[in-house]
């Protein structure tokens, strides 16, 4: 059957079939994407201008409780300033019982309206398991090449490349190395 039509939801591809009029109906309905929102493992929340909660899905409630701490809040304000897309990484505090635990997410934002009315729609995405900190990196002191194994090193591009998500490089020089390279002053 070809494809009627793609949808995204922050990761989520929803996807409706030509001829499948039940697929076509739900998707109207706004029912259907208050539900794909709220059973998303992507955590999300929307935040209206006053910065008040208007909805968040079931990972979020996990993640932040009754209470929406302040650096969603905060990251929400942002967005409904700046009216761009927003991505920010934050050593994200919580309370399991009496002892402080910390977790780095990263959160992306946009604004949008609906009605007449401007909203913050905000994704928080757990990344401690693609930062690893704890991990002791062994680097050439000359070349800056990363010690993969006994007999193998890598650029430093290529490592951060594989162990931190989306980075890219672009590439300049110092002033220090410019004064050795070109002997400016």
């Amino acid at each position: 059957m070809p494809l009627g039509g793609l949808i995204f939801i922050h990761n989520i591809a929803i996807i409706s079939l030509k001829g499948d009029l039940n697929m076509k109906k739900a998707i109207q309905e706004k029912g259907f994407f208050r539900d794909v929102f709220y059973f998303s493992p992507q955590a999300a929340m929307i935040f209206d201008s006053d910065l008040e909660i208007v909805f968040k899905n079931r990972a979020a409630d996990c993640l932040s409780g009754e209470r929406i701490p302040s650096p969603f809040k905060n990251s929400a304000k942002e967005i409904l300033d700046s009216d761009s897309p927003y991505k920010r990484r934050i050593v994200y505090k919580y309370a399991v019982g009496d002892e402080e635990k910390e977790i780095s997410v990263l959160i992306k934002g946009s604004v949008f309206e609906y009605e007449g009315n401007k909203y913050a729609l905000l994704a928080v995405q757990n990344i401690d398991g693609l930062m690893r900190t704890d991990v002791v990196v062994n680097i050439c002191s000359n070349c800056k090449k990363i010690k993969r194994s006994q007999s193998s090193w890598q650029d430093i591009e290529e490592y951060i490349k594989d162990n931190l998500a989306n980075v890219c490089f672009s590439h300049g020089i110092c002033p220090d190395c410019s004064n050795k390279l070109y002997k400016t002053k």
